[in-house]
């Protein structure tokens, strides 16, 4: 029938009566190929239409969402990391997953093959009970991955895991005898490298050639940090700059040179720069391509040897890595999906110096680190789960993290703001799924849960579990990653209506476009510079006097207000320039006419700034680019939408950084006539 003319739930349905028929009948997608695309693009066509029209809320959770397809894999080749994991909660929940993709993927007659044994699960087991049998180790074996600088933690980690394997086993009744042996997991320490500077050097020292040692033994001092950094330590670019070193050192070397015939009467030259590696001993370019190789079987051959001399091995299963060199063997894989609840706030004082070099935009909190990180350890494709401290959404001093990092290289899914009491410490927490694959377009269902998060879990486990229909429409809201970008300081505000949000989107910001934002001085403690008005000579007031106006704040007060006190401004201000912990900013603006308002407010006032009067931190300044402006801007600022907007990016402080994000409409002649005469009347 006419594709055009069908609802959109049978549009859907259409679509999956296809994609369910094709386990059954191969080649049928391919024949209604066409048709299949006709109601792909009817499908967006609408969504499109339906994006540019202002509905409701309850409209666009209706909307089809389209999540786009990737190539399938086989479930041992899928790898999961919590890069900061406790005792493993997430891991477990991973774990459950796990056992029901396994199955789906066993059942799918085209299943990938898997790039450990290069055959299918068809392949490899040949029924469907046979499979199960093994899952609990294929899942500990090559899917869940975890990272804790505690060992105890580890420990329990692995213990849990183990645990759940056998409880798998339980269920589906299988004796302890015939249970697959589980000899390998991928929870490993944070530490540094086992043994001593000692035992080290008795052991580079034979390695040849020597640069190589060389290279372990900077490996070594690296690691030193292990305990401290973590996952964020990035051990494995380390290895790579290391190797880079060496190798320019060995292209830089210099060349032989032939001995004079009266090498007495030759003009001695320089003595050479000793150089950091002992690159002599190489002579094939070939060394270079294998040396982090070499690396890494050297240190494993290491922690062997060091581990051999330690009474109690700490590996829960055979084939585990030994330690330290589990570590940097983790560090080395890229994965599919990252869940994390990774530590916020400050780093320690021995680790903030590495911390500030290596991630110079997001030091500032260990939460926004490890997304810095995780960033680079995820695949193409890759998937990040992660609970977070809300400040590194809502603070301006993480615009960049924003920004720079979250946005540049993720798709935000889903964004749930749940509030406090969610974890044990006494934070303010929300949570965001996002992935790799950067289709900006796409909307993200957005949920605040932080009115009562407790009373909210059933909200959330329909969420959980896919039920969207079922989802409160007062607490979901769907929104645009751009807009977010857009939004002030890349905040990601959902509950702002999308007819609002969009401003940002639609107008250019106040600053720099229509005017410029700007605060003034600060005299520090000293309030002896201050006067009213009516205590200072009459005679003694104006700008080339001793006491000058001043714009510094007050009540709410549109459009004018009566300014009532002085600065002490004898010669240039002298006096306040020389107080200790005084502030001068942007003086070249003192004096000028413009506009001005209260820093220190419920609701942004804006009001006249006549000539001759100075800006302060309290009472900051606009000042209009041209002109004509002037009475334009003084009308469009003191309507309720600016103020609306201001509000849900700041707090009671309008400092000049957030007022110059107020989108302003395009100023015509029409429109500059018309608010210039509302303003004057």
């Amino acid at each position: 029938g006419n594709i055009t003319s069908l609802k959109t739930q049978e549009l859907l349905d259409f679509l999956f009566v296809l994609h369910s028929a094709d386990r059954f009948s191969e080649g049928l997608i391919e024949k209604h190929k066409s048709e299949v695309g006709h109601t792909l693009a009817e499908l967006r066509r609408r969504r499109e239409k339906a994006t540019k029209e202002d509905l409701s809320q309850e409209e666009m959770l209706n909307l089809p969402v389209f999540i786009p397809l990737r190539d399938k894999k086989d479930p041992r080749d899928l790898k999961i990391l919590d890069p900061a994991c406790g005792s493993g909660h997430f891991l477990l929940y991973a774990f459950d997953l796990l056992e029901t993709i396994y199955e789906e993927a066993w059942q799918d007659e085209n299943s990938s093959l898997s790039d450990p044994t290069g055959r299918s699960l068809r392949e490899d087991f040949e029924s469907l009970d046979e499979l199960r049998t093994a899952i609990p180790e294929l899942i500990l074996r090559w899917n869940l991955h975890g990272i804790d600088i505690d060992p105890r933690a580890v420990q329990i980690a692995a213990l849990a895991l183990w645990l759940r394997a056998q409880r798998s086993w339980q269920r589906l009744g299988i004796r302890s005898a015939k249970r697959p042996r589980l000899t390998k997991s991928n929870i490993v320490c944070a530490e540094p490298m086992p043994g001593d500077e000692n035992l080290l050097k008795e052991f580079t020292d034979v390695l040849k050639p020597k640069v190589l040692g060389q290279l372990v033994e900077v490996i070594f001092d690296k690691m030193k940090l292990a305990g401290e950094a973590g996952s964020l330590l990035k051990i494995e670019e380390e290895i790579k700059e290391a190797v880079a070193e060496a190798r320019k050192q060995w292209e830089a070397k210099p060349k032989p040179e032939q001995a004079g015939l009266f090498p007495e009467l030759e003009k001695p030259k320089h003595k050479q720069k000793e150089l950091q590696f002992d690159v002599r001993d190489i002579d094939d370019l070939k060394f270079w391509d294998r040396a982090e190789t070499l690396i890494l079987q050297a240190l494993q051959k290491y922690a062997e040897k060091a581990e051999n001399g330690l009474e109690n091995r700490r590996r829960m299963f055979a084939e585990d890595a030994v330690q330290g060199f589990a570590f940097i063997d983790l560090c080395r894989k890229r994965f599919d999906v990252v869940l994390m609840n990774p530590p916020f706030g400050d780093a320690t004082t021995k680790l903030y110096p590495l911390i500030k070099h290596k991630y110079p935009k997001t030091y500032s909190n260990l939460g926004t680190v490890f997304v810095d990180c995780l960033s680079t350890k995820l695949g193409d494709t890759g998937e990040l789960g992660i609970i977070i401290d809300v400040a590194t959404s809502v603070r301006s001093s993480y615009a960049h993290y924003r920004r720079d990092v979250l946005y540049s290289n993720f798709n935000i899914k889903s964004y749930l703001h749940l509030g406090w009491d969610v974890l044990d410490a006494n934070v303010e927490v929300c949570c965001f799924t996002a992935s790799k694959i950067l289709l900006k377009d796409d909307s993200v269902l957005c949920i605040d849960l932080k009115t009562d998060y407790k009373k909210n879990q059933i909200l959330l486990n329909n969420i959980v579990n896919f039920t969207i229909g079922n989802v409160d429409n007062k607490n979901s809201y769907f929104a645009k990653q751009v807009e977010f970008e857009r939004f002030p300081n890349g905040v990601p505000n959902f509950t702002l209506p999308a007819v609002l949000r969009r401003l940002f989107i639609t107008y250019d910001q106040l600053d720099g476009n229509y005017a410029l934002v700007k605060t003034g001085l600060s005299s520090g403690n000293n309030s002896r510079f201050y006067k009213l008005l009516w205590e200072c000579p009459n005679n003694a007031i104006g700008k080339a006097k001793r006491w000058v106006h001043l714009s510094n704040g007050g009540e709410f007060s549109p459009f004018y207000r009566k300014f009532e006190e002085a600065i002490d401004w004898k010669n240039g201000g002298e006096i306040v320039k020389n107080n200790k912990g005084a502030y001068i900013r942007n003086e070249k603006l003192y004096f000028s006419a413009g506009l001005s308002y209260g820093k220190r407010c419920n609701f942004l006032s804006i009001h006249t700034h006549p000539l001759d009067r100075i800006i302060t931190n309290e009472g900051q300044g606009i000042f209009p680019i041209e002109e004509k402006h002037f009475l334009p801007l003084l009308g469009i600022l003191n309507t309720p939408i600016p103020r609306v907007l201001i509000n849900e990016y700041c707090g009671q402080h309008k400092e000049n950084g957030y007022v110059s994000l107020i989108p302003i409409p395009h100023i015509d002649t029409h429109t500059e006539k018309q608010l210039s005469t509302a303003v004057s009347y």
